[in-house]
């Protein structure tokens, strides 16, 4: 019964991964697409075309 719960328990822990061994392939580029985004005057432009082209009855 021991060899039992000894071998639950080492198929448990290798199932757990810390933190420090985890590695982020992704690359955080937030800043550099905030950058490159549209302008305010963009934006309220677009936002005003897609409302006009909107199906009103």
């Amino acid at each position: 019964m021991s060899e039992l719960i000894h071998l639950k328990e080492k198929h448990n822990s290798i199932s757990l991964v810390a933190e420090s061994q985890t590695e982020y392939a992704v690359k955080d580029d937030f800043d550099e697409r905030f950058a490159k985004g549209l302008t305010l005057e963009e934006s309220r432009k677009r936002t005003r075309e897609f409302i006009e082209n909107l199906p009103w009855k």
